[in-house]
């Protein structure tokens, strides 16, 4: 009886915190993971579910400015190129603004990262 009520327990638990996990409709590509200091690095980043009306929109966070990210209309997602000339590893934050196929505003926040040799 105690291990039916253990296992009972444990399931509830666990089917609640899959509950509560965020699915994210971003996808991230880096063309490299680790860069040299002359080296361009592209990230793609993709929305899977947006409202082709409405093209995304995709932001950078970087040293108190908000630039945006160019998207490309033939691959149908925001392309970032950067460099850095500071080694080790470097961490990118941002956030995109859209609207999904029923008509809903979102905005999800990213990060990614890559190592500078």
């Amino acid at each position: 009886m105690k291990c039916i009520t253990i296992i009972s327990f444990l399931l509830a638990i666990s089917s609640s915190c899959k509950n509560d996990r965020k699915i994210s409709d971003l996808i991230i590509e880096k063309s490299k993971d680790t860069v040299s200091i002359s080296d361009t690095i592209t990230v793609y980043l993709h929305i899977k579910n947006y409202r082709d009306s409405r093209v995304p929109s995709f932001h950078i966070l970087y040293k108190g400015n908000d630039d945006n990210i160019p998207f490309d209309e033939e691959q149908k997602c925001g392309v970032f190129m950067g460099q850095s000339i500071i080694k080790g590893k470097n961490i990118w934050n941002g956030y995109v603004e859209y609207y999904d196929t029923i008509g809903n505003f979102k905005k999800e926040e990213f990060s990614f990262s890559f190592f500078v040799r």
